[in-house]
């Protein structure tokens, strides 16, 4: 890691895992977000 870190590879693969399911759940949070815009205008 360029912060000078030394993780092992059990640490790496988990810290990769982590950011695809930060990814994953920003995408989701934001396709709700727009869902959620959507279905508030066609309520009213």
């Amino acid at each position: 890691m360029a912060d000078g870190t030394n993780y092992s590879q059990a640490e790496k693969a988990e810290i990769r895992r982590l950011k695809k399911q930060v990814a994953d759940l920003k995408e989701e949070r934001d396709f709700l977000k727009k869902a959620t815009a959507y279905f508030a205008k066609t309520d009213k």
